[in-house]
């Protein structure tokens, strides 16, 4: 009889080193993996997997009628081996799938950790994979999630041997199928996934198992040759086993005796409880696979990463030149605008330039001059009045010539008022100019021009 084999493991000093980092490497691993979509290369598709179970000498495929009797030869008497069940696989036409194997494929160890958990527990117990069973000469393969017993530093470890795991693969891969994980038929059993203790009893023609699962997980497992109970101390042995246990962990007893269970529709819902419990191995295919996906999603990651970063370089000058065009659009508009303006302008500039000459010419205002006069000095006499270019001389007469002098300089109309003569008590000679008349301006304005 195969009993579950219970080791008290010492933790390698390397690995007690380096746990600590491990675990804070390991807490940072699922959000570094969601950025890279590394977690998806990592997670079983369970929406494309068909699920394949073993039973004697049939290979049945879960939840369907569909299953093949696996030949018999005198190198292969049971008719299991890796290319028998890779044939059988493609005869039933599936192109990825989950193998479901006899417990007896398997061996059970409970191993305490004492002060590690998590990656520093997982990578422990790696490490000391081929010190673990010193019976075993050949490399075992690790179940993929081990199951921290609740309240103990002990781990329910599954193990299967190496070189089975790579032929299976290899088998499966050389006849065009994906063999995406391999796990034991017990957990396809009813309520195996359940999050309730129950007991299981897996058995068929050659073997029978009986495993202990709580909250989905097994806490123990005890498998047995079912020609070894010919012999009366281990059929007492077993029977004596199947009690403890009963006594030991209260729950239903679920017998998966019948291979009907597994043609049924419950079965093939089964099939995605057991991959999801993570109580499988892992193909060196699949693991393939899981690496060139990762790979594949990292480098997309890469190449997105640096679009982005070439995105974000790009965008101040993309804003500048967004910027550009609007403040050209903004000038061209307000050019549009102000078109009208500049016309006129251009208008009168051409119109200034013509008749300028002429508008422009200083107007003397001779009327309004001699009214002004004339208000200015009276009651004296005006005699004499010449005007010239804006240049006035007036001669009268006078019995006080300053006074009319000193009223002409007041008037704002005069400017550089000032005796042109000498006088006499009577005679008065004034050159005055007129305050809005320059032809020295008109003169360089126009004349200047010309001359150029």
């Amino acid at each position: 009889m195969t009993r579950q084999i219970n080791i008290n493991a010492t933790p390698l000093s390397l690995a007690a080193r380096v746990s600590g980092s491990v675990a804070r490497v390991a807490r940072l691993m699922p959000m570094l993996a969601g950025r890279f979509g590394q977690a998806a290369a990592n997670r079983v598709d369970l929406g494309e997997i068909a699920g394949v179970a073993l039973w004697s000498n049939r290979l049945l495929v879960l939840g369907e009628r569909a299953q093949t009797v696996l030949p018999r030869s005198d190198d292969d008497p049971r008719g299991d081996s890796a290319a028998a069940l890779a044939e059988a696989a493609r005869a039933l036409g599936v192109t990825r799938t989950a193998l479901f194997l006899p417990a007896e494929e398997f061996i059970a160890t409970v191993i305490p950790l004492p002060g590690l958990n998590g990656a520093g527990a997982l990578q422990a117990l790696r490490l000391q994979a081929s010190s673990l069973i010193p019976s075993l000469d050949e490399p075992l393969a690790l179940v993929q999630t081990p199951n921290r017993l609740l309240g103990t530093d002990d781990y329910f470890c599954l193990w299967m041997a190496q070189a089975r795991l790579t032929e299976l693969s290899e088998a499966f891969e050389a006849e065009g199928i994906e063999l995406a994980a391999i796990l034991p038929r017990a957990l396809l059993a009813p309520a195996a996934g359940s999050d309730e203790t129950c007991r299981l009893l897996d058995q068929d023609p050659h073997q029978v198992t009986q495993v202990v699962m709580r909250e989905g997980a097994p806490v123990k497992w005890d498998t047995l040759q079912l020609s070894d109970l010919d012999e009366p101390e281990l059929l007492e042995q077993w029977q004596a086993e199947l009690k403890s246990t009963e006594l030991a962990h209260q729950g239903p007893l679920i017998s998966t005796t019948d291979s009907a269970w597994l043609s049924s529709p419950e079965a093939g819902a089964a099939l995605h409880a057991a991959l999801a419990s993570g109580i499988s191995f892992v193909p060196p295919g699949e693991v393939k696979r899981r690496q060139a996906l990762k790979n594949k999603t990292t480098a997309i990651a890469i190449a997105a990463g640096f679009a982005l970063l070439a995105v974000l370089t790009l965008i101040p000058f993309a804003l500048q030149s967004i910027q550009f065009r609007l403040a050209a659009s903004e000038l061209a508009d307000l050019r549009a605008l102000n078109s009208t303006a500049r016309q006129d302008q251009a208008f009168v500039a051409d119109f200034d330039s013509r008749w300028g000459a002429i508008n422009d010419y200083p107007r003397q205002e001779i009327i309004t001059a001699l009214f002004t006069l004339q208000r200015v000095i009276s009651p004296d006499t005006l005699t004499g009045l010449e005007i010239e270019e804006g240049v006035v001389n007036i001669e009268g007469t006078s019995n006080n010539p300053q006074a009319i002098l000193q009223r002409l300089e007041q008037d704002p109309l005069f400017t550089e008022v000032a005796f042109s003569r000498a006088t006499s008590n009577s005679r008065y000679s004034i050159s005055l100019r007129l305050s809005n008349v320059s032809f020295e301006g008109y003169r360089a304005r126009y004349a200047e021009g010309y001359r150029r």
